[in-house]
């Protein structure tokens, strides 16, 4: 249980990596987490994310879990380069108790 918001931030002027895996993971096996507030991850870049993997950016509230709040993912970059972009909330068997919202923005 998480008794507040939870939250992934980060800001940065570019970020290259391998694989890129931002997550909030609020599910379990025979019933899920609890957090009482929002749930969100931010990415706000100046600059480009490049990965030669993946870049993964999910809220998983399945599998009983609860979110009273709401939930975001926000990437923001100059230019994103990736073999494969996942930006996902994912509410399956969940309770979301506000909206959902995901932006990617690439200029």
């Amino acid at each position: 249980m998480i008794g507040a918001d939870a939250a992934v931030n980060v800001s940065a002027a570019s970020i290259s990596t391998g694989s890129l895996n931002a997550a909030i993971d609020n599910s379990s096996v025979g019933g899920g987490g609890n957090i009482v507030g929002s749930a969100n991850i931010n990415f706000n870049l100046t600059g480009d994310l490049t990965t030669s993997g993946e870049a993964n950016f999910l809220i998983d509230n399945s599998s009983g879990g609860t979110i009273d709040g709401n939930t975001a993912i926000n990437v923001d970059a100059a230019n994103i380069t990736a073999n494969s972009l996942l930006a996902q909330i994912n509410n399956t068997s969940g309770v979301l108790g506000g909206d959902a919202t995901v932006n990617v923005t690439a200029a």
